[in-house]
């Protein structure tokens, strides 16, 4: 049961989330199925983690069921009913989050009821709830569309021609800024994990339009725009000296204008762009990388609750790492695990946590650290693998490291839905771990074999993983 879908939806809820879950499962309008209740009422106790033995199957079931002879059948068809019902919660509680959106339906009913009086004080209401919103995201511009869509229904129902511009104004906003933020998405991954290049209907069009107009257009607009003309040539180096510098003053200095739902996605293309910067030697990006990183989770604790991905919460370590900034990085993975969403928050932070030690020389404490970690998706399994080689390395454990070789060989032997990019990067990486460590235990060799090796490694490997090979090759003379 503790890997069930209900508890993995049980580790997501806050706590008020919680509650309301419960007096949601008690509504007789939604539920009348006391078994489903008492489960709720068992369950709820053992929250966050979900992770008490009174939750196997066998102990549900004689809570349940006392006079009963064990049926894992019946334990999983209460488990479904109550997982139904949860699963209504969230979709009402997703239209209950949304009042403007309730609000627009109501009105769309009363118009196409023949009420016109009632849709149009809704629309008077509408208006003046959008004015309150600050985000203007795309579902801010597709509600705006709807209500006016509204208003021209109401005020020209009796007329030949109907004045939809207001509504084609709010349809446009709303279509620019899914078509950027989509094919922003889009050519990131393109570049990540293929080596091809994608051509996007109409694209080309509406970057041209930005650039003869770009002061007419928002800074969510105009900051996807300069994110898109590195992404779509991002191997032009005058492209990212042209755009890169813009895109970054936007996300510094005009931050309250982006929609909260985007900021996050425009920081990491961001920093992912220093990042390949520092790939091709530009090591001042580093700091650049971390510098947006920072300001990113300062954006995100003015929010009055806000949660993690364990990818952020990852990546944002590692930009403090690379950058040096040792301290920050620690503090940082320390006080900001609390936040990390779901039920990946313990991996995570040990995760990172071995990281943060691996930089500061700790390699004990990576060791200690990478065995709380779990290794369930090939990333994971391939980067502590590499940093287990490394602690080894520096501790002088030669023969852990050829076990950890050996294993990692099979690894990839019966993997087959790693990309080819990131799979001929991990092989060649630790290949050339395998021949620095053939060479440490071989003085000899190495005096003959040590610039072939750098040679090797330059043309192999980038990033960090290059320049701890290249540190440990350099020491072996």
């Amino acid at each position: 049961m503790h890997s069930s879908k209900l508890l993995s939806i049980f580790r997501t809820f806050s706590k008020k989330e919680l509650r309301r879950c419960g007096e949601f499962v008690q509504s007789p309008y939604f539920n009348k199925n006391e078994n489903v209740i008492a489960l709720f009422n068992l369950i709820g106790p053992y929250a966050p983690e979900f992770s008490d033995k009174i939750l196997l199957k066998e102990n549900v079931f004689k809570k349940l069921f006392p006079a009963e002879d064990f049926s894992e059948q019946k334990v999983r068809d209460v488990m479904s009913a109550l997982t139904e019902v949860v699963e209504e919660f969230i979709t009402v509680s997703k239209v209950e989050s949304e009042p403007v959106q309730q609000k627009i339906e109501l009105a769309d009913f009363y118009l196409k009821s023949g009420l016109e009086k009632y849709a149009e004080i809704l629309t008077r209401e509408i208006d003046k709830d959008l004015l309150k919103e600050s985000d203007e995201d795309a579902q801010f511009f597709l509600k705006e569309f709807r209500l006016e869509e509204l208003k021209t229904e109401l005020v020209d129902s009796h007329r030949s021609v109907k004045n939809y511009l207001p509504a084609l104004e709010a349809l446009d906003n709303y279509y620019l800024l899914k078509k950027l933020h989509m094919s922003a998405s889009l050519l990131n991954d393109t570049n990540t994990f293929s080596d091809g290049k994608i051509e996007i209907p109409l694209l080309k069009e509406l970057l041209e339009n930005i650039e003869k107009n770009e002061q007419n257009f928002s800074a969510t607009i105009r900051a996807y725009y300069h994110a898109i003309c590195v992404l779509k040539d991002k191997a032009d180096n005058n492209i990212f000296k042209k755009h890169f510098p813009l895109l970054k003053e936007i996300l510094l200095k005009e931050t309250d204008e982006i929609p909260d739902s985007l900021e996050t996605s425009l920081f990491t293309l961001a920093i992912n762009f220093c990042i390949i910067q520092t790939e091709k030697g530009e090591s001042a990006y580093y700091k650049e990388a971390f510098e947006l990183g920072r300001k990113s989770i300062e954006i995100s604790t003015r929010k009055d609750e806000f949660t993690l991905l364990p990818t952020v919460y990852e990546s944002t370590a590692a930009l403090g790492i690379l950058a040096k900034e040792f301290d920050w990085a620690e503090d940082f993975a320390e006080g900001f695990k609390k936040h990390v969403s779901g039920e990946h928050r313990e991996n995570s932070y040990h995760y990172t946590m071995a990281r943060v030690k691996l930089y500061r020389k700790d390699f004990r404490g990576v060791l200690k650290h990478l065995l709380n970690v779990e290794t369930d998706n090939y990333d994971y399994y391939l980067s502590t693998r590499q940093m287990l080689i490394r602690a080894y390395y520096e501790l002088g454990e030669t023969e852990s490291i050829y076990f950890v070789l050996e294993a990692v060989k099979k690894y990839l032997q019966r993997k087959t839905d790693i990309p080819k990019a990131i799979f001929d990067d991990y092989r060649n990486v630790f290949r050339l771990m395998g021949a620095l460590t053939r060479l440490h235990e071989n003085p000899e060799k190495a005096k003959r074999n040590i610039d072939k090796l750098r040679e090797d490694i330059a043309e192999n490997s980038t990033g960090g993983i290059a320049d701890w090979l290249q540190e440990k090759v350099n020491n072996l003379r």
